[in-house]
């Protein structure tokens, strides 16, 4: 968080607090939600899975809430195939199927906290930040 942002939350908690409630209580809901995510996954998927679908969601949720952004519908289909068949262990039809169920189940969650994060009062930051994120030309960066 940058310097200045702290500086303007702290003047915006002093002058509203009654929004600055209802902020946290939204950022408490938020936080809890994140929690249960992680606590209720277990281990089907290897850190680095989990970092790429946040990644992915991150990504969905800016092209659904902020102008200017446009997903590279391919790059995303192999970014969560990559995810979805990358086990280290051999796993029957119906495993494959399951483990499939849970990466996609595992991205939707995901994919609606960060629709929930970028809503309302932050989508600006939200989208700003998205902003800053496409012009890095990072090469993990599906927005076209």
């Amino acid at each position: 968080m940058k310097f200045h942002h702290f500086l303007l939350g702290a003047a915006l908690l002093a002058a509203f607090p009654k929004v600055a409630m209802a902020e946290d209580a939204a950022n408490n809901r938020l936080h809890a939600a994140w929690d249960a995510l992680a606590k209720g996954e277990g281990e089907f998927l290897s850190t680095k899975q989990f970092a790429s679908l946040n990644n992915l969601a991150y990504q969905a949720a800016i092209v659904r809430l902020c102008d200017g952004h446009e997903l590279d519908h391919e790059a995303f289909r192999r970014k969560i195939e990559d995810v979805i068949k990358d086990t280290d262990k051999k796993l029957s039809d119906e495993q494959a199927d399951l483990r499939e169920a849970a990466v996609l189940v595992a991205f939707g969650a995901r994919f609606g906290l960060f629709l929930a994060e970028g809503s309302d009062d932050s989508k600006p930051e939200f989208c700003a930040s998205a902003d800053e994120i496409k012009s890095s030309q990072d090469i993990s960066v599906l927005a076209k």
